[in-house]
């Protein structure tokens, strides 16, 4: 009987990785000496950046600070020409000399084997089979295939390949228990992508003692995806690109109100014709630029939208919303600032609030190093071919222990020989893909239908939001759509997502609205209330001014709905047959945040007394 100790693991490492380096590398040394060509550069690149952190130290003046910026800027344009014409010279090596897709299963076991094996270390696989039992590494070191999907995912974070297996068994039951077999492959993925990125856990929004749970947050999305809640190309994700849509650390509640805030305050935000502000317009016309106010209590993404903040905030409610929807971002830091990545379906993964990708980083990852994986992931989707082309490249890096590739990296040296021929692929395949209409697109494979959604068909729509204009009069009462209306100052109209119109006050300018009273309406005192949607926190100090045929009559303060379609207090008015009514908002002591209005009720007032 097998005793899978740590000794055990590591017999069974040094067995692949000999099997893997008596692959015959051709062409290493012309390889190497390609590769070397970028040295020159890089070191005149990093002696001036040298030189102009010395002028700064001595208080230089500022024109010798500047010139040396200058030309700093010229020999790092020069280095980073220099390495991309050089990573791509590589190319015509893979696809004649290194075709270790053409080699045996065996050597394509053994790669599998040695880079979960190493990448998880003999003595933690031994110390979960302790915890655990055999079953699981036993299973995983069996199935090429799940051993394949991981890796083409992108590996187990942090290496915990074993964990992250139990973690897909259970997630895989719960899809075939589910027996909904349009849903399986997708759920699959999801399962998978959900596995290799949560097996870390992820600590709420502000906690440090709460964490995302795996298994919830797969079930979140699986049933808002059924609901059609999600984004058009949500089912079509590979596992790589499902783990930048499931890392979010918003509660799975706060995902929900997310998406149903937007589709009531600004429906319109799930389509924008600036692709990188689809769904996230809203960070540049309600997440306030100022000191963020937490308010009391915790921290929260729904604070955060009423309260504002500076770059960062910013970009952590773009990211917010965009996961809320099931799209896929990456975090991005910039020099003074920070932003965010997104996946675009028409221009692939780009940069949202802020400069662009080749000046970014997240974490130790260089901005444009994310940029050629991803669009090569997106150019190359079928997952078998890129774990041929790319993720066996990235074992043999492993079994010859190459470091990992990090920021600012110029793959210099046998020591990343691997990882050179890994971003010439990536590189290649991203460049093949710019510009080509379409490319950038998830969809259903093979022909199959589009699934249908809300979303989709939202837009899909016909109607006119100003069609939602009948009012409706009887003996008690007259309910006007907020579309029906007869004048406007600063107002937009548009479709709301269950049907119908709604309008929305433009922030930051004062605005109005004018109806017509119907000549069948009662001549009464009446009721007044309006159905608001508003995501602020000042709206509860704010007072929206009726008047009647010019004259002002009433009141009506403006309220706090985080996000919900609510009624505002009721206030009274005479009206006649005719009579014109507008609501009108004034510049105030609060800044003037937008206002969503779904339609205005007036009830004939009870009589006291």
């Amino acid at each position: 009987m097998l005793t899978f100790s740590e000794n055990y693991f590591r017999t069974l490492l040094e067995e692949s990785r000999a099997e893997c380096l008596k692959y015959n590398v051709p062409c290493r040394d012309t390889i190497l000496q390609c590769l070397a060509q970028c040295a020159g550069p890089f070191a005149q690149r990093d002696a001036e950046a040298a030189h102009v952190q010395q002028l700064e130290r001595q208080h230089a003046p500022s024109a010798e600070i500047e010139a040396a910026k200058k030309a700093y800027e010229q020999y790092k344009a020069t280095a980073t020409q220099c390495l991309t014409d050089t990573v791509l010279s590589l190319i015509p090596y893979l696809e004649n000399d290194i075709r270790l897709d053409l080699e045996s299963q065996d050597l394509h076991i053994h790669l599998m084997k040695c880079a979960i094996i190493s990448q998880q270390g003999p003595a933690n696989m031994a110390a979960f089979c302790e915890t655990y039992g055999s079953i699981y590494a036993e299973e995983l070191l069996a199935q090429v295939d799940v051993m394949e999907d991981m890796l083409v995912g992108g590996g187990a974070k942090n290496g915990k390949y074993l964990e992250a297996y139990k973690l897909y068994s259970e997630l895989l039951a719960l899809v075939v228990a589910d027996g909904q077999p349009q849903f399986y492959e997708c759920h699959r993925r999801l399962a998978m992508g959900v596995a290799l990125e949560l097996v870390v856990p992820i600590a709420v929004f502000d906690t440090t003692d709460v964490f995302i749970n795996p298994n919830e947050r797969f079930l979140h999305y699986v049933n808002a995806h059924k609901r059609g809640e999600l984004d058009p190309h949500f089912p079509y994700f590979s596992p790589w690109e499902y783990r930048y849509v499931v890392n979010s650390d918003a509660e799975d509640e706060e995902l929900q109100w997310g998406r149903d805030h937007l589709l009531r305050y600004h429906p319109e935000m799930v389509f924008s014709r600036i692709p990188k502000f689809t769904y996230c317009k809203e960070v540049k016309t309600d997440v306030g630029f100022r000191t963020l106010n937490w308010g009391e209590g915790r921290r929260t993404y729904r604070k955060l939208l009423s309260g504002g903040g500076h770059c960062g905030p910013r970009a952590w409610m773009g990211r917010f919303i965009c996961k809320s929807f099931g799209l896929p971002t990456f975090g991005c830091r910039q020099p003074g600032h920070a932003a965010m990545i997104r996946y675009t379906p028409e221009q692939g993964w780009m940069p949202c609030l802020g400069g662009g990708i080749e000046v970014s980083w997240w974490e130790d990852r260089d901005g444009m190093d994310f940029k050629y994986e991803a669009h090569a992931r997106l150019y190359e989707k079928d997952l078998n071919v890129y774990f041929q082309k790319v993720s066996l490249l990235e074992c043999m890096a492993t079994a010859y222990s190459e470091p990992p590739v990090r920021r600012d990296c110029q793959f210099q040296g046998p020591q990343m020989f691997w990882n050179a021929l890994v971003r010439a692929r990536r590189q290649d395949w991203a460049r093949c893909a710019s510009g080509k209409k379409g490319l950038y697109r998830r969809g259903p494979m093979n022909g199959e239908p589009q699934e249908s959604c809300a979303i989709s068909t939202y837009l899909a729509r016909k109607d006119q939001p100003m069609s939602d204009n009948h009012i409706e009069v009887d003996a008690t009462s007259i309910r006007i759509p907020a579309c029906a209306l007869t004048s406007k100052q600063s107002i937009s109209c548009n479709r709301c997502f269950t049907g119908g119109g709604q309008i929305h006050f433009d922030p930051g300018t004062p605005s109005s609205v004018g109806y017509k009273i119907p000549p069948d309406a009662t001549q009464q005192r009446y009721d007044i209330t309006l159905k608001i949607c508003t995501v602020h926190q000042d709206h509860e100090h704010e007072i929206l001014y009726v008047t009647v045929n010019g004259s002002e009559v009433a009141q009506i303060p403006s309220r706090y709905t985080v996000g919900e379609w609510w009624d505002t207090s009721s206030v009274q008015i005479d009206i006649a047959p005719n009579d014109d009514i507008q609501i009108i908002r004034r510049r105030g002591d609060v800044e003037i945040w937008g206002i969503s209005m779904r339609e205005l009720n007036l009830k004939i007032a009870s009589k006291s007394g």
